[in-house]
C-alpha cells in the first residue's frame, strides 16, 4: 500500500498511518487513518528521539496507559510536549485507542515494561495484552521528562528473524553505501557476490510507509530474504532505508507525493550505482513490492537505465479502493464486529466517494479525504494509471502475486493480466499458498497476525526471480 504524507501514511502491511503516526503495515492498521481504521497495528511516531532513563518516566508511562483505559484523553494530552499536541488532540487520541480496541479486542493488562536509551532521549516500552494480540506501546521522553513521541507496534517476536535456508552467506559480502538524493542521504546495503567480475544488479523498492531497507515487519524481513537469495546466486542487490523513515519528522509538514516519497530516491540509486565499478550498468533491474511495485511502470519511464522490472503484489486498482477493500475484509473476518467498525467503514466509503467525484485543489481539507492524507498526494495518484503506463513499456516485466494476499488481491492481478494480455514482454505468475509478504502461512485466510510468525519468502518465489533475471 503506500504512502506518507503530511500527516498520514499508509504502510505496507495493512497500515496506514499518520506519518508522524505510522501504522506499520500493509498489514495491521495499515492504519487507515485519521484514526486508525483497520489493519492491525498502529504505529504513531512523532519523533525518532529518545531520552535518559528515569523512574519518573516509567511512572508517567504507566499513568498515561491508565488514563487511556479510563478514556481521560484530555489528561493524556496534558502529558505531551507541544511538538506532539500540535499534531494530535484528545479526539484523535480517542479515535486511536477506540480503534485499537475494535481491531485487537479489549485491552487486558500490562505484561512487561522496559526502558531503552537513544542519544538524549528515552523510550519506555509497555508490552500490552489485548484480547487478540500483544502490542508494544512505546512512549518517547525528552530530557525534561515530557512525552514527545507515541508509537503502537507489534512486539519483537520470540526467536526473531531467521535466515532463509536458501541463502549462502559465504557466497557474498555486504557493504554500507549511502545514496544522496537531493538534500537527503539514505543509508543502504549493497550485497555483492564474492568474485572479481561485474554483476547484474537488482535494486529493491519497499512498499508504503517508513520502511527500513529490509522491509521489516515483526520478525520478518522479506527484502533481506530476497537480497540474500539473489546474492547467493551471483546477482548483486541494493536495498535502502526509505526517506520517510530517516527524515519523517522533517517532511511531515510538506505537501509530498509518491515522487518525493519513492520515485526521486529510486532514480538517485540508479544514477549512483550504475557507475559502481563492480556493477554491470547494462543489467540493472528494479524490484518493487506493493506500493513499490505499483510505481514500477512510472519509474521505468523516468529512467532509461532500467533493464527490466519485477512487480511483487502491486496494486492495479486505485489506492482508495484498496483501503475500502481492506477495511471490509478485516471487518468481515473480525470476531468482534461492532457498530463502530461499521460506522468507520461507511465514513471511509463516503470519503472515497468524495475523492472520486470532486476536483481537488491543494486547499482541499485533508479531513475530507481518505486516511486524512493531504490533497497533493491524491491529486498526483489520480493522474497515474499503472496498467496503462505498463502498456507503454517494451522492457522485460515480471509480475508476481500471492493468491491469499488480502491487501493487494487477485483482483489486481487480473487487472494487470487483462490490460497487458497481448504484450509478450510481460511474464505473470501467482502462488496459491502465499500472503502479501510472499510467505506461506497456516489457515484458510491471511490475517494480520500471520505477519508476526517468523517466516521467509518462499524459496520457489526467489527461484523464479533468479531465473528470470538471469534470462534477461
Amino acid at each position: 500500500m503506500q504512502l506518507i504524507l503530511n500527516s498520514f501514511q499508509i504502510n505496507e502491511y495493512g497500515i496506514t498511518s499518520a506519518i508522524n503516526f505510522v501504522l506499520k503495515t500493509h498489514i495491521f492498521l495499515k492504519s487507515n487513518k485519521r484514526a486508525v481504521y483497520i489493519i492491525s497495528y498502529l504505529l504513531l511516531i512523532f519523533n525518532y528521539s529518545y531520552s535518559q532513563q528515569t523512574a519518573k518516566n516509567e511512572e508517567t508511562a504507566k499513568n498515561f496507559l491508565d488514563l487511556l483505559q479510563k478514556e481521560e484523553y484530555a489528561k493524556c494530552i496534558s502529558l505531551f510536549d507541544t511538538s506532539v499536541t500540535s499534531k494530535i488532540g484528545a479526539s484523535q487520541l480517542d479515535q486511536i485507542w477506540t480503534g485499537l480496541n475494535q481491531q485487537l479486542g479489549e485491552y487486558k493488562n500490562l505484561k512487561t515494561i522496559r526502558l531503552e536509551q537513544k542519544d538524549s532521549f528515552e523510550i519506555v516500552h509497555q508490552i500490552c495484552q489485548f484480547e487478540k494480540t500483544i502490542i508494544d506501546f512505546k512512549l518517547t521522553f525528552n530530557k525534561k521528562g515530557v512525552i514527545c513521541g507515541i508509537f503502537f507496534a507489534p512486539p519483537t517476536a520470540e526467536g526473531g528473524y531467521k535466515e532463509p535456508s536458501y541463502a549462502n552467506s559465504r557466497a557474498f559480502n555486504e557493504q554500507n553505501i549511502t545514496i544522496h538524493s537531493g538534500e537527503y542521504a539514505l543509508p543502504g546495503t549493497l550485497t555483492l557476490p564474492i568474485g572479481g567480475e561485474k554483476f547484474p544488479l537488482v535494486i529493491l523498492v519497499a512498499g508504503s510507509g517508513p520502511n527500513d531497507r529490509d522491509e521489516t515487519i515483526g520478525p520478518n524481513k522479506p527484502l533481506k530474504d530476497i537480497a540474500w537469495a539473489l546474492a547467493s546466486n551471483r546477482i548483486a542487490v541494493f536495498r535502502y532505508d526509505k526517506r520517510t523513515l530517516i527524515y519523517g519528522s522533517k517532511i511531515v509538514n510538506q505537501q509530498i507525493t509518491v515522487k518525493e516519497e519513492v520515485i526521486d530516491d529510486v532514480i538517485s540509486c540508479l544514477k549512483q550505482l550504475k557507475i559502481n565499478p563492480v556493477i554491470d550498468s547494462a543489467k540493472i533491474f528494479l524490484l518493487g513490492h506493493s506500493l513499490g511495485a505499483m510505481l514500477m511502470p512510472r519509474i521505468s519511464l523516468s529512467d532509461k537505465n532500467v533493464s527490466g522490472i519485477i512487480m511483487m503484489a502491486g496494486n492495479a486498482r486505485p489506492l482508495e479502493d484498496l483501503i475500502v477493500s481492506q477495511m471490509t475484509y478485516l471487518m468481515d473476518n473480525s470476531t468482534t464486529k461492532s457498530k463502530e467498525e461499521a460506522e468507520q467503514l461507511e465514513k471511509m466509503k463516503s470519503k472515497v466517494k468524495y475523492l472520486k467525484e470532486n476536483t481537488l485543489t491543494l486547499q482541499t481539507p485533508s479531513s475530507d479525504l481518505p486516511l486524512g492524507i493531504p490533497a497533493a498526494y491524491w491529486m498526483d495518484l489520480k493522474k497515474y494509471n499503472p496498467v496503462e503506463t505498463l502498456k507503454k513499456l517494451t522492457l522485460p516485466v515480471l509480475i508476481l502475486q500471492g493468491e491469499k494476499d488480502y491487501q493487494v488481491t487477485m483482483q489486481d492481478y487480473n487487472l494487470w493480466k487483462d490490460g497487458i494480455i497481448k504484450q509478450n514482454n510481460v511474464v505473470m505468475k501467482s502462488y496459491p499458498k502465499l500472503n502479501h509478504l510472499f510467505m506461506e502461512f497456516n489457515g484458510e485466510k491471511s490475517l494480520p497476525a500471520d505477519y508476526q510468525i517468523p517466516s521467509n519468502v518462499a524459496e520457489y518465489v526467489v527461484s523464479d526471480i533468479i531465473k528470470w533475471v538471469k534470462e534477461h
